[in-house]
């Protein structure tokens, strides 16, 4: 999953870069045109440094994650797709996900409800991350689902071995039954 996310992040990035980076048309004489390399738009900087910073998460003790996800309260007040938003919901990618699929839609929403702010390479990128999420989420049901389903299966498992156990216990009180009849009737 983790390398999905990753060549998904990078992928983003190298777009947001290859629009910045349009190289001049030649011109009408048969000249060549002279090349030079732009620096790309702020808006393609910003999701290089969300990039980046999503590889420093990814290297983050868990503790320190939560640490901060927490310090980032007060940035994620702010209306808009925020570069505070995108972070945080990077942090979440990293922390257990039990009850946190609201925080990341909340956190999230200003970046996925506008069309105009999804179209820009933060908000697909902010897509991104809260698709991560959502599998990350169904991902950790399932295993919850998983994990519930083998408890069931050892239980059942004990109750055939306990029913296998009384099982071979009638059969030996038939067999001494059984034995103890034909002891009487070949007495009589």
């Amino acid at each position: 999953m983790r390398r999905l996310t990753l060549v998904t992040l990078a992928l983003a990035a190298a777009l947001a870069g290859c629009e910045a980076l349009r190289l001049p048309q030649g011109s009408t004489t048969g000249e060549a045109p002279h090349t030079t390399i732009p620096t790309p738009d702020p808006e393609a900087r910003r999701v290089r440094k969300l990039v980046d910073y999503y590889h420093t998460v990814e290297r983050l003790e868990p503790s320190v994650v939560l640490d901060r996800f927490e310090a980032m309260a007060a940035a994620r007040q702010t209306p808009g797709c925020t570069v505070a938003r995108v972070r945080s919901a990077m942090l979440m990618t990293r922390m257990p996900t039990a009850d946190r699929a609201s925080d990341a839609e909340a956190i999230l929403a200003p970046c996925l409800d506008s069309p105009a702010v999804r179209a820009s390479t933060r908000g697909a990128l902010a897509a991104l991350v809260a698709r991560a999420l959502e599998w990350r989420a169904r991902n950790a049901q399932a295993n919850h689902g998983a994990a519930a389903r083998q408890q069931e299966l050892e239980k059942l498992r004990a109750e055939n071995a306990e029913l296998r156990k009384q099982l071979e216990g009638l059969k030996a009180i038939e067999e001494s039954l059984q034995r103890r009849d034909r002891r009487n009737n070949a007495e009589e």
